[in-house]
């Protein structure tokens, strides 16, 4: 099977063996959130915790995509965390 070079990285079987994982596992949690959302409608489940509810009210998505942005980038500037490049045989 031939596979696809863009620059140094290179696409082949191993990429599209992991993009299916990562499609399938996603698939499988969102279906996992549908049921779990149905069978606590179904056995009347109470709510979260009311400092459950406030943490989620701080702590949203928004919030999160910026600081791990934010820690990405101050990562990215530190020669500590700069990937090793691999070594060509």
């Amino acid at each position: 099977m031939p596979g696809l070079s863009i620059g140094r990285g290179s696409f082949d079987a191993h990429t599209l063996l992991f993009a299916s994982l990562a499609i399938l596992c996603g698939y499988q949690c969102i279906l996992f959130a549908v049921f779990r959302e149905n069978l606590c409608c179904y056995r009347r489940v109470p709510p979260l915790d009311r400092h459950l509810e406030r943490f989620f009210e701080v702590v949203n998505l928004e919030r999160g995509l910026v600081s791990g942005g934010h820690s990405r980038c101050r990562r990215r500037r530190s020669p500590a965390a700069w990937p090793v490049p691999a070594m060509v045989v």
